[in-house]
């Protein structure tokens, strides 16, 4: 069992999260949205101890996990029990080489060498990464740089998962492969806490739904979603659909046009100038830094100067 109980997040005078309070069992997962700068990514960040040890910030309530005090350890002793996929991937990785980074939090943990490989194996199949072993982390995309590291956080089999916004640069056929990952920590009875803006492949796999507005947190059961319930918390909250938006549904009856700017001359003749710059001026602590009355560019690079 994870949980919240009168959680409060000030940070310089500013109260982020207000008398937050929830409690979720094993096998659960458990969905937050709402709008940006709402809190989802604080409230991620208090529970895995970002908050206040490497960010200050004050704190008050209760975290627990089972019978375990989180508010009194540290980021380390966290980490025996709590995992976490940031939104940004880069800035959670140790090694260079891919294969490396899987391996890394099984040698903290002193696994035998056959039972790493034996680990790695199961979930690069499970989440369809293994061409992704033995590369350069940075030589890869952005999705791929992402299922990375959810590789990496599976491996560790902990009791809590964490995801920032997992779905923010994943393709549709990645998506599908991380509901697949998400689906097998359920089953396998860990505690899944989603920050998320992107809804449709979660809705069969989520237990509650709680939306973060002004600090505070309204929790929805799945069993509650009918819907009345689903457009109403569109209409209050402005969420995303719940349902996938398809190609065809955006060629149906919305149809689209080319529109060409900046590539005639009043006369009809084609311009070059494919960029143009209009009356922009820029200033900074009333000192004026630029006024440029027009100026064009074709095709070609360009070196700007100082005279």
């Amino acid at each position: 069992m994870f949980a919240c109980r009168n959680l409060n997040l000030s940070y310089k005078g500013n109260k982020i999260l207000k008398d937050i309070h929830f409690h979720i069992p094993e096998g659960t997962v458990f969905c937050i949205t709402g709008e940006s700068g709402s809190g989802k990514s604080s409230l991620l960040k208090v529970i895995n101890g970002i908050i206040p040890e490497i960010t200050e910030a004050e704190i008050s309530g209760e975290i627990k996990l089972n019978d375990m005090r989180l508010n009194e350890m540290d980021i380390a002793q966290r980490s025996r029990y709590i995992s976490t996929v940031y939104q940004n991937p880069k800035t959670q990785f140790y090694c260079v080489e891919s294969t490396d980074e899987l391996a890394f939090p099984l040698e903290n943990r002193n696994l035998p060498k056959d039972e790493m490989v034996k680990i790695i194996k199961k979930y690069t199949e499970l989440l369809d990464t293994e061409k992704l072993l033995n590369r350069n982390i940075f030589s890869l995309s952005g999705g791929e740089k992402q299922l990375m590291a959810i590789t990496s956080v599976m491996t560790m089999d902990n009791q809590v998962y964490l995801f920032d916004e997992p779905s923010a640069s994943l393709d549709h056929h990645s998506i599908g492969l991380l509901k697949k990952c998400i689906a097998e920590l359920k089953r396998k009875g860990k505690i899944v806490i989603i920050a998320e803006h992107r809804l449709y492949y979660l809705k069969e796999i989520m237990d509650y739904l709680a939306v973060l507005k002004e600090g505070k947190l309204e929790m929805i059961s799945v069993e509650d979603l009918d819907h009345d319930k689903i457009c109403r918390l569109k209409e209050t909250y402005a969420l995303r659909s719940f349902e996938e938006i398809r190609k065809e549904e955006l060629l149906s009856d919305n149809p689209c046009y080319q529109i060409q700017m900046l590539n005639k001359t009043k006369n009809g003749e084609k311009d070059k100038n494919i960029l143009k710059c209009k009356n922009f001026a820029q200033s900074f602590k009333n000192t004026k830094i630029m006024d440029i009355g027009e100026i064009g560019f074709s095709e070609g690079i360009y070196f700007i100067g100082n005279c």
